[in-house]
């Protein structure tokens, strides 16, 4: 059986670039929550903000989630893992 251990590395190193993206974007999004009256102040436009808000916080937290540190585990096993089969491998 070939395993190749380049490709698990190179897998570990776009899943930590992806995570990282993953918490600018959520940082750089929950800068910049939708004001209230920011489309004016009759019913509407009040209902359209509470859709926008929702949908941004909705946003923001599936960035966070998608950049979870505790994941950070899982990828370091993988690359340990990946160390161990090319070590066996040789």
């Amino acid at each position: 059986m070939f395993v190749n251990t380049a490709q698990l590395h190179s897998g570990a190193a776009q899943s930590f670039r992806a995570s990282e993206h993953a918490q600018d974007g959520a940082s750089h999004l929950s800068a910049a929550a939708p004001v209230a009256g920011m489309f004016g102040s009759f019913a509407d436009a009040e209902a359209f903000h509470d859709a926008v808000s929702s949908a941004h916080a909705h946003h923001v937290k599936t960035c966070r989630t998608k950049a979870d540190p505790e994941m950070q585990p899982v990828v370091e096993a993988n690359t340990e893992a990946a160390d161990t089969i090319r070590q066996i491998c040789k």
